[in-house]
């Protein structure tokens, strides 16, 4: 997503990283949160005041970094759905070129509007979330400069059922053993789907509600049960969970 927003200059952008529980021990919040630090660290030259993962877990509103080049990253941490006075004095006073959330922009899009007409220049977003219908109509929306008012979103669609149904019915069936990953319960994500056009939201949406094109069809999920396939093994069932959806 940051490399998405930083697009040209991306070491010379001021950033908005809304952290969401990160500060309240949100593990998944967390992690994106610290994803997200490390590539601006990595690929853009911002340097912290701490380490990454201590100012990603800060409960205070600041400026945490800073590149070369003139670039900030200021931190947002918590939940504000009802807060958007709090988050409209965080950015006052303040150039802001994208805000990177790991909560819904729809909760605080209102504030970021306001503060484009304020400093008469386009603020990108982009989002960790579902491929819902609130996100549809932010994509779908101008802001005054004639941009969507969401620019990018990453998120997973309805698929997650299937390894999900695949690891309780290997256990139910005695085969727990067979998919433990160095004899510890296995911990899989599914990858990202990413959207940055309404164009591709609506495709993305679509391939996920079809009934004629699945994102795990029957013969991948018998292949990964033992009931029905006695060599299956951990690794089939890793590349079955994280496998590219669309």
């Amino acid at each position: 997503m940051i490399k998405k927003l930083a697009g040209e200059n991306g070491s010379s952008k001021n950033y908005v990283i809304v952290s969401g529980g990160s500060n309240l021990e949100n593990y998944m919040h967390l992690t994106r949160t610290i994803g997200m630090l490390e590539t601006l660290e990595s690929d853009y030259g911002f340097k912290f005041d701490k380490d990454i993962k201590t100012v990603a877990s800060q409960n205070e509103v600041g400026i945490i970094g800073t590149s070369s080049e003139g670039g900030s990253v200021l931190i947002y941490p918590g939940y504000f759905r009802n807060n958007i006075d709090e988050f409209k004095q965080a950015l006052e006073g303040k150039d802001v070129d994208a805000v990177a959330t790991v909560i819904p922009a729809s909760d605080f899009m209102e504030a970021i509007t306001a503060h484009e007409t304020t400093q008469n220049k386009d603020i990108e977003v982009g989002t960790i979330d579902c491929f819902g219908e609130t996100n549809k109509e932010l994509f779908e929306t101008k802001d005054s400069f004639g941009n969507s008012k969401l620019n990018f979103l990453a998120g997973k669609e309805g698929a997650m059922g299937a390894p999900a149904f695949v690891g309780l019915l290997n256990s139910i069936t005695g085969h727990e053993d067979v998919f433990r990953e160095d004899g510890n319960a296995y911990n899989l994500h599914q990858n990202f789907v990413y959207a940055d056009s309404i164009e591709q939201f609506n495709e993305i949406k679509t391939q996920s509600e079809s009934i004629y094109k699945n994102a795990y069809s029957t013969d991948e999920i018998m292949n990964v049960l033992s009931v029905y396939n006695s060599s299956t093994n951990f690794d089939t069932f890793k590349k079955f969970a994280e496998k590219d959806l669309y």
